[in-house]
């Protein structure tokens, strides 16, 4: 899985890709001006957490009129894949299209997957709509375009083309909400922190994002380089503090500063150093793929998505360890390789066939789909068509 707990050493060399070159807490971003003085709890672990953004239709109870109200929510989906593959999920073969380290098991992964392979084949169309989202109090219904799924749109290199950008305009897709569509997974940080202005509110997971946790590693690195174990709030606390410029290019959205001034009250010290850390288990733990796949069902635009595919891995995983005992309690952060027996590749394969990377069966020579699971052979290169 690739959520994880990690020391500080694990942290602060972490990346989100291989390329070379409690209760939840609240949205501290709303803060006015957006700041956020942190102590770091001395006996919790850093997590990494790679999430999908997914659309959900939910009911509510309106806190005045006690009116039920229904509205589409961004809801993050936490990726099942090993993170190794998802650090790689750029890398593309040449010749194939097909991704270096494919997704094996993560619904939402093994779904852009097969959407990238139909435009790429000419079968769908980049713009096409892929998900209607609708809720009766939402003022309209969310879409996510083919191409926006797979984070098409928002494409740097090459540049989107004159006709590409024409196909967009008569499509009504703009490019500054089209990262909105993005349901790629994306990495964030869990950290257990207290809130150095509200005590009170005792310590809590805190879900930020991966460019505020760079910063964060920035100043603890300059700080041991500085006073070496001095410097590691693990041992010895320091408040640093978050601070978030939304107006600013995507590199310089957050910024991270350790706050020498700030000292180390009674109150903070009982609860980063003696007080224990709470769980951070449900939120790095992973969904439901029953539910999941209930809701992109009802919201698929497109017909001919192999739904036993994409999610057949992941169900089995999630029945099997949801049948033993004592996993309810356990949560859900399991190993879906200790529940299931890979089945091996059927059939003989002559020299000239392939076996197919999805379901094990044998493609013959020459052949363009799969014969068990219909999944395409190969994709046309490592750029989209979409022109």
């Amino acid at each position: 899985m690739g959520n994880q707990e990690m020391g500080l050493d694990e942290f602060l060399g972490h990346k989100r890709s291989d390329a070379t070159g409690g209760g939840f807490a609240e949205n501290w971003k709303k803060r006015r001006p957006p700041i956020f003085d942190s102590w770091i709890h001395t006996r919790s672990k850093i997590a990494s957490l790679w999430q999908h953004m997914q659309p959900t239709v939910v009911e509510f109870a309106d806190k005045d009129t006690k009116e039920k109200k229904q509205v589409v929510f961004g809801h993050q989906w936490n990726c099942w894949e090993e993170e190794d593959i998802l650090k790689s999920m750029w890398k593309r073969d040449r010749d194939t299209g097909r991704r270096i380290k494919p997704p094996v098991i993560c619904p939402v992964c093994l779904l852009a997957e097969w959407v990238y392979e139909q435009i790429a084949a000419g079968e769908l169309d980049w713009c096409a709509k892929l998900f209607k989202y609708d809720a009766r109090d939402s003022e309209e219904p969310t879409i996510i375009h083919a191409g926006g799924m797979i984070g098409a749109y928002g494409r740097q290199k090459p540049p989107l083309s004159d006709k590409e950008c024409e196909q967009l305009r008569k499509a009504h897709i703009y490019l500054k909400d089209a990262w909105k569509e993005n349901q790629l997974s994306k990495l964030y940080y869990v950290m257990i922190v207290a809130d150095n202005d509200k005590p009170e509110s005792g310590v809590k997971p805190y879900t930020i994002a991966s460019g505020l946790g760079d910063k964060i590693k920035e100043v603890i690195h300059k700080a041991v380089m500085d006073a070496e174990d001095e410097g590691n709030p693990f041992l010895h606390p320091y408040c640093i503090r978050w601070e978030h410029h939304p107006e600013e290019i995507p590199s310089k959205k957050y910024d991270a500063s350790k706050m020498g001034k700030i000292k180390l009250t009674d109150e903070i010290r009982q609860l980063i150093i003696t007080d224990d850390p709470p769980s951070m288990g449900r939120i790095i733990a992973r969904g439901n793929p029953l539910t999941l796949r209930a809701s992109m069902e009802e919201a698929c635009l497109v017909k001919g998505v192999p739904w036993e595919r994409i999610f057949g891995r992941a169900v089995k995983a999630w029945e099997d360890h949801e049948g033993k005992e004592g996993s309810k309690a356990d949560g859900t952060d399991f190993d879906p390789d200790e529940l299931e027996d890979k089945p091996a590749p059927g059939g003989k394969a002559a020299d000239d066939d392939k076996v197919c990377e999805e379901c094990g069966d044998i493609i013959p020579a020459g052949a363009k789909r799969c014969p068990g699971c219909k999944a395409l052979v190969a994709t046309l290169g490592d750029s989209l068509p979409y022109g």
